[in-house]
């Protein structure tokens, strides 16, 4: 269940000095976000798109990884501008960590990945691709993406302890992980890795890449590959991917088993969240299908 907050879930000293520092007399408009997170769109003086969480929250670390992001993203970067941040303390309650950005979404919509619709998706691979160049080499303080990708780890390990079935295509995943080192993935790029539709924003032909709180370090490649099975479940085939995403400089340096080794974790994960929780997430069975097709054509390549 989705329990986001709403304004008024807000303490009231943290209500104010959002309005304070907003400006006038706010309109908030909230929107859906993490269970515990409060997400607003906030019109006063000033118009921002803010988030906020209290430190004892279990989403806390995400928001914190993502206000990093704010400080050290560049302002050329195809990202939001970071407008301010807040830590709002009041007496006995836990902190409530603020930050705000200046305001795209009004207007911004995400982009549409579907082959047979989209004329999005070169912009996309624009951003992708000045991104790559841009944040290379990574502002020190990032998480490594060995650090980002553990928990896909951990649940790929749940998987492959079952027995072997349809679901699981158990052999493409051994020939995908099999040798694979994950420390190979280390590198000097800093990577939003979670790049999906809903984190690429466009308004006119401006793509913007928003939701930074899995902000990692990692080689350039990764940010790119991790895209690759979205493409997919749009509807376009492993060979159209792999040529749409040639146009991206960084995207000709990776190494075949390493993109099929990550795939395999990344695809384990939604197979996991899909088909293996009491309660499947919907959108994990797709994506897990996409994943699944995906790494066969890259373990095809190795």
């Amino acid at each position: 269940m989705n329990d986001h907050l709403g304004w008024f879930n807000l303490p009231p000293h943290v209500r104010d000095a959002i309005a304070e520092q907003v400006g006038g007399t706010p309109k908030v408009h909230s929107v859906p976000a993490a269970s515990g997170v409060f997400a607003a769109r906030v019109y006063g003086c000033d118009e921002v798109y803010l988030k906020a969480t209290p430190t004892s929250s279990p989403y806390a670390h995400l928001h914190k990884r993502e206000r990093w992001a704010a400080r050290h993203l560049p302002a050329s970067a195809p990202v939001p501008c970071k407008a301010w941040e807040l830590d709002c303390s009041g007496g006995k309650s836990s902190v409530w960590h603020v930050t705000a950005w200046d305001l795209i979404n009004d207007y911004a919509r995400p982009v549409d990945l579907q082959r047979a619709s989209s004329s999005d998706v070169p912009a996309v691979l624009d951003a992708v691709a000045e991104l790559g160049k841009l944040l290379t080499p990574c502002p020190s303080g990032a998480c490594t993406i060995v650090h980002r990708l553990n928990p896909l780890v951990a649940k790929a390990q749940v998987v492959l302890r079952m027995q072997p079935n349809a679901i699981f295509h158990r052999s493409l995943y051994d020939k995908a992980l099999n040798g694979f080192v994950i420390d190979r993935l280390n590198g000097p790029t800093l990577l939003h890795s979670n790049l999906s539709a809903r984190h690429l924003l466009i308004k006119g032909q401006v793509v913007s890449v928003v939701g930074w709180a899995q902000v990692c370090a990692g080689q350039a490649w990764i940010d790119p590959a991790l895209l690759a099975p979205h493409l997919i479940a749009g509807h376009w085939s492993p060979e159209e991917v792999h040529a749409l995403l040639w146009a991206i400089p960084a995207w000709r340096e990776a190494p075949p088993e390493l993109m099929a080794g990550m795939t395999a974790l990344w695809t384990l994960f939604h197979l996991h969240q899909g088909h293996l929780l009491s309660q499947p997430h919907e959108g994990s069975v797709r994506l897990a299908d996409a994943g699944r097709e995906w790494l066969t054509y890259l373990v095809d390549q190795m």
